[in-house]
């Protein structure tokens, strides 16, 4: 029912996702000009905010950067409208106390039409597709060390797995429930995709994916290659946040693309780690108008 109602709304997605193909294939001059009207759109919305009223009518650069301590501090100073009209969320809390959260369904279409355009680019149909998922997710009590480790959902379109699971001892059940599975994509944490194909390769197992898509932690180009080989599939990672203001994609190991207009962002120097420059990713996203969060500072660095 998310599926069908939210995430893909039908009054939304599919204008949507026509949307994002057409941009895809504009110039840079033309993606400039939709990004910075949808940017002036978003600013006017803020304007209207407790929070940004005093920096109504101001272009971005005379917006000051954002904390994150202050979002988590007065969540309702960056609401425009009633909450009820939104979508409520909240980070995982892994960085400190978590943030609550609210999204415009606009915003969560469109977060929805770029995952997808993901699995499309690959070949894959993010709608048929079925998808084994090992990542964070708690299917039973860590001392049960009986199978199943793992629960179906979504009528079957999903296969989802117990992470913490997952050893030596427990490997040839997860082997024998991906192979009867064959998914067409397996969705997982990096650490969590490197101890499978660890696992898989020592017990000599063999299985074949199509497709890997990593998220929430830094994927190595030798984990990247691992899954190349004791897979056999091809690999895409990405980058975004539960805020909601960045969105990276990468194809290749260590050559990450910012998905354009999907959001405003700007790198803000911090410094140096031994060749390397280092940069936040400040973020703003344009197109929650629930919550539009201005010159967000992720803390995250590339």
């Amino acid at each position: 029912m998310g599926d069908a109602l939210v995430r893909r709304n039908p009054l939304f997605y599919g204008r949507m996702a026509a949307l994002v193909e057409r941009l895809d294939e504009a110039t840079l001059e033309d993606r400039r000009a939709f990004a910075g009207r949808r940017l002036r759109a978003i600013l006017n919305v803020a304007g209207r905010t407790r929070y940004g009223r005093p920096y109504a009518g101001k272009g971005i650069t005379e917006w000051p950067f954002l904390e994150r301590e202050l979002v988590r501090d007065q969540p309702k100073s960056f609401i425009c409208g009633p909450t009820w009209l939104g979508f409520s969320a909240a980070t995982t809390g892994t960085s400190g106390t978590p943030l609550r959260l609210w999204r415009s369904l606009q915003n969560v279409v469109n977060e929805q039409v770029r995952l997808d355009e993901l699995f499309r680019r690959c070949g894959i149909d993010p709608i048929t597709a079925r998808v084994a998922v090992l990542r964070g997710d708690d299917i039973k009590d860590p001392s049960d060390r009986d199978p199943p480790f793992w629960q179906e959902a979504n009528a079957g379109k999903r296969l989802i797995f117990s992470s913490n699971h997952l050893n030596r001892q427990t490997i040839p059940h997860f082997w024998e429930a991906l192979r009867r599975y064959a998914p067409d994509c397996l969705a997982a944490y990096p650490s969590v995709l490197e101890s499978l194909c660890e696992l898989l390769r020592s017990a000599g197992l063999p299985l074949r994916i199509p497709l890997v898509v990593t998220s929430s932690e830094v994927l190595s180009a030798t984990t990247w290659r691992l899954a190349n080989e004791v897979l056999g599939a091809r690999v895409v990672d990405y980058y975004g946040q539960a805020e909601r203001v960045a969105f990276a994609v990468a194809f290749e190991p260590n050559v990450y693309h910012f998905m354009p207009t999907y959001a405003y962002v700007e790198l803000l120097p911090a410094g140096e780690d031994g060749d390397y420059r280092l940069y936040e990713i400040v973020g703003t996203n344009l197109w929650n108008s629930k919550m539009p969060l201005v010159r967000y500072r992720t803390g995250d660095l590339v």
